[in-house]
């Protein structure tokens, strides 16, 4: 057999893998979560927020221009019903 298809040698190649992972996990386990939960807020911020955020606005800029349309409306009504008046006054 040659050295390398010795079992115990790729177990402890495997065990030296998986000791050096742990202690990276270990050492940078903090940073990992940090990095995960900015990367959902993220997400969801691109993915959820944004596009309804997006739409509120759209609705409500089309919501003030057709406000602001009745608004001139209702005062060239106003404006009309108000020369009615002195038209009237005028007559008595």
């Amino acid at each position: 057999m040659s050295p390398n298809k010795l079992p115990g040698r790729e177990d402890k190649k495997r065990a030296k893998k998986e000791k050096k992972i742990n202690t990276f996990l270990v050492n940078y386990f903090k940073w990992l979560v940090a990095l995960l939960v900015l990367i959902v807020f993220i997400s969801s911020y691109i993915f959820l927020i944004k596009p309804k955020y997006q739409k509120i606005t759209q609705s409500v800029g089309t919501n003030k221009i057709s406000r602001e349309q009745e608004y001139l409306e209702r005062k060239e009504y106003l404006a009309g019903i108000k020369d009615l008046i002195n038209i009237y006054k005028k007559i008595n």
